[in-house]
């Protein structure tokens, strides 16, 4: 990674040590070589191994560690180093901006999107930014709704309703006595804590 010395953190040791293990555990006939790693990078802080990464990617000579530093660092969200990431890997092979593209659509950084859609050299990079993103929930329960048929109401028939007189809507609740609600607290603190 050149001459420069620098401490890392647990975090940036965690990070390295599996991005090494995934490029040792690649094996060309593998095609689901990334399972034995899910329980290993669901278990980082993202925001400590995305900064390692970024690093990784700006600073790495071997192509295929940094594809899987791209790829890796699409799966830790959020979008700490994305500019920096996408300068490192404007003018590397191929396979390297297939994948930052694919890791901008995981952090949601559409103005990067467009301009990959809009310059790049490879058609296939062109037309895989070029996708749609993900419409938001609320979108597509809009849609789908519109596409069910609307159940007719009948008017004619109601629905009882029972009401147990016995029960007051509007008397006065009394509060829970000091005590009590310390001793809630403590069966919640052990609880938490034996876990």
């Amino acid at each position: 990674m050149g001459r420069r010395k620098c401490r890392l953190s647990k975090v940036g040791r965690q990070t390295l040590r599996l991005l090494n293990d995934m490029r040792t555990g690649i094996t060309q006939d593998s095609v689901g070589w990334a399972l034995s790693f899910r329980q290993r990078i669901r278990q980082l802080p993202h925001r400590g191994a995305a900064a390692v990464l970024c690093y990784v990617i700006a600073t790495s000579t071997d192509q295929q560690t940094k594809r899987l530093a791209v790829w890796l660092r699409g799966h830790c969200g959020g979008t700490l180093g994305t500019r920096e990431v996408v300068q490192a890997c404007r003018e590397s092979s191929d396979q390297i901006r297939k994948e930052l593209v694919r890791t901008l659509q995981r952090t949601s950084a559409w103005s990067d999107l467009r301009c990959f859609a809009e310059n790049d050299s490879s058609p296939r990079i062109r037309r895989l930014a070029a996708e749609r993103k993900t419409r938001m929930f609320g979108e597509r329960l809009d849609t789908f709704a519109e596409k069910q048929p609307v159940l007719p109401h009948d008017t004619k028939r109601q629905i009882p309703l029972f009401v147990d007189r016995s029960v007051s809507l509007f008397r006065a609740v009394t509060g829970k006595s000091e005590a009590m609600i310390r001793g809630i607290l403590q069966r919640i603190q052990d609880a938490v804590r034996s876990d």
